[in-house]
């Protein structure tokens, strides 16, 4: 979870702007009780990383 901000300047490159925000999501659930949804939430956020990191490397031949 500490690496989030350090890719997030990495994937910047390509534009983070039209990402749904997934820890909005994950306080959301927090604040409904539903620990499914937070668990989706996390998830999701951690796949949208590893797209956006696979994405980045492509783009820039790495």
């Amino acid at each position: 979870l500490r690496g989030g901000p350090s890719l997030r300047v990495v994937c910047g490159r390509l534009g983070t702007d039209g990402l749904p925000d997934k820890h909005l999501q994950a306080l959301a659930a927090l604040r409904a009780g539903s620990p499914e949804a937070v668990a989706e939430a996390i998830r999701d956020d951690v796949n949208q990383g590893i797209e956006q990191i696979r994405m980045t490397l492509q783009a820039t031949s790495v």
